[in-house]
């Protein structure tokens, strides 16, 4: 018997991408049904703007329609969709919860664990993200592209902010 997988994806992170690589990993095993969410050209939601959904720091979906979708799917393969403590108690078949995330902060992890749910996360999937952010923040800051920048957006041209002062130098604009 195939153990069925509810794949929840998105623009970003596609659920055929979650699929294939389901597929390799154990081919043959699984069935699978996929939702594909419209992030990034929707926004997130927040889990303190809506009822309910407390707890929940991001996601994106609408908790009836994700609850739908996953049905009786022991396995749910999942990117931003939310999973508070009311949709767990409608889940009684879901078992384990992949969150392709560094942090599941889209699942309620009380919840989760009071209705014996696995949750596992991908810790670390942002590492590359964050150290070019970190590069890129050094670089504009030694070398005054953000002042730069934003004296260009007032109108001011200022000639000094490549090599006349020493890089990272601040001063007033």
């Amino acid at each position: 018997m195939k153990t069925e997988v509810a794949i929840i994806g998105d623009r970003f992170m596609r659920p055929i991408h979650f699929q294939q690589a389901l597929e390799k990993a154990c081919p043959g095993q699984l069935t699978y049904r996929s939702l594909e969410l419209a992030w990034p050209d929707e926004p997130m939601e927040h889990g303190y703007q809506n009822p309910g959904m407390a707890g929940l720091k991001e996601y994106l979906g609408a908790p009836d329609e994700i609850v739908d979708f996953i049905g009786d799917a022991p396995v749910l393969v999942n990117h931003l969709a939310p999973l508070s403590a009311g949709m767990f108690t409608q889940l009684p078949n879901l078992r384990l919860v992949a969150v392709a995330r560094g942090g599941p902060v889209n699942i309620d992890m009380d919840a989760a664990r009071a209705h014996g749910v696995t949750v596992v996360n991908a810790p670390g999937r942002n590492a590359s993200a964050v150290a070019e952010f970190t590069i890129g923040a050094i670089l504009a800051e030694t070398r005054n592209i953000t002042r730069g920048h934003d004296a260009l957006r007032q109108g001011n041209w200022r000639g000094i902010f490549t090599g006349q002062i020493p890089p990272g130098t601040n001063f007033a604009i």
